[in-house]
């Protein structure tokens, strides 16, 4: 089997290359570059694989960076988000057709497990990999696909709690109806039209909020949906040891 090639774009050379290094002993190759068009001239040229990709680089960002290689190519292309980034460019370039998110700095076998997945040819779970999120009192983790609020423990479908990650990921944001059903079922989806307003419904259920009048999921006539934070607080976004 051919060696799975990797292109890494961070403007964090040094830490970068260590990785590199790091993947090469285990029958991967990768390359490294520092911003959006030598990410973009480096696809072109290296043909990778994957590509592993800060959210925030310079020249072109991570989002547009994502928007333009979709139109060329079906390339699975990994988020790296690290402390004190803003989760809205993240979730611009999950918007836009990235794969997958990853917590930064790099776990190497968190990122063994997700070229694996892909070397077999199987679809990466976008959640694979996400450090924990806590916002407005819940704590989400990915990695057991686990949900408190509160303290308490809630069971959740998988299509409920990938819509509360993406209220979570915008706390304290009005996103859009558009914008939630291309996140969460994918640009494509053709289903039933209320199947936003039913799935809210069923997530304010669980989370024990007011349907007629919520303090926790509030509606945004005409716009869309808020997860609000009490005391008008910012949102968490802290990646768990």
């Amino acid at each position: 089997m051919a060696p799975l090639t990797l292109l890494i774009a961070d403007t964090d050379d040094e830490q970068a290359c260590r990785l590199a290094a790091k993947l090469r002993e285990h029958h991967i190759h990768a390359e490294v570059c520092t911003d959006g068009a030598e990410a973009l001239l480096q696809v072109g040229t290296l043909q990778p694989d994957v590509l592993l990709m800060r959210a925030h680089l310079p020249l072109i960002g991570g989002a547009t960076l994502v928007h333009v290689l979709r139109r060329h190519r079906d390339l699975p292309i990994i988020i790296g988000l690290g402390v004190g980034d803003e989760t809205a460019e993240v979730t611009k370039a999950l918007a836009a057709g990235a794969t997958a998110c990853v917590a930064h700095p790099y776990q190497l076998h968190q990122l063994l497990l997700i070229l694996q997945v892909i070397r077999s040819g199987a679809a990466v779970p976008p959640d694979l990999g996400d450090p924990i999120l806590e916002a407005a009192g819940i704590q989400l983790n990915t990695a057991n696909l686990e949900v408190r609020y509160q303290g308490r423990r809630i069971p959740m479908p998988l299509q409920e709690f990938k819509l509360l990650r993406f209220l979570m990921l915008n706390a304290d944001k009005v996103v859009t109806r558009q914008q939630i059903r291309d996140a969460v079922w994918g640009p494509n989806y053709r289903g039933e039209t209320n199947t936003l307003t039913v799935h809210i419904r069923r997530l304010r259920t669980r989370l024990g909020d007011d349907q007629d009048r919520p303090r926790l999921i509030q509606t945004v006539r005409g716009l869309g949906y808020r997860l609000v934070v009490p005391d008008n607080g910012p949102g968490q976004f802290a990646p768990q040891s």
